[in-house]
């Protein structure tokens, strides 16, 4: 038996502007946090809810605040 877990069954990342501004992480249908764009930066927040999250990174761009939030 193989302990390598299968890439064609992980969970999809889904991003999803939910607001203006604020982006909902998720992996399959479980919410990972949330990235939240203040002008200039984009800020990594852990947490399946929006108002309890917490922030774990801030980043230049999408993309990384995303990789980070879920390596967080």
């Amino acid at each position: 038996m193989n302990d390598v877990a299968d890439p064609r069954e992980a969970p999809a990342i889904s991003v999803t502007e939910v607001i203006a501004g604020i982006h909902r992480v998720a992996l399959g249908t479980a919410t990972v946090g949330y990235v939240q764009f203040t002008g200039d930066r984009f800020v990594s927040l852990l947490g399946s809810v929006y108002n309890t999250s917490v922030e774990v990174a801030q980043t230049l761009t999408l993309d990384t605040a995303v990789r980070r939030l879920l390596l967080a």
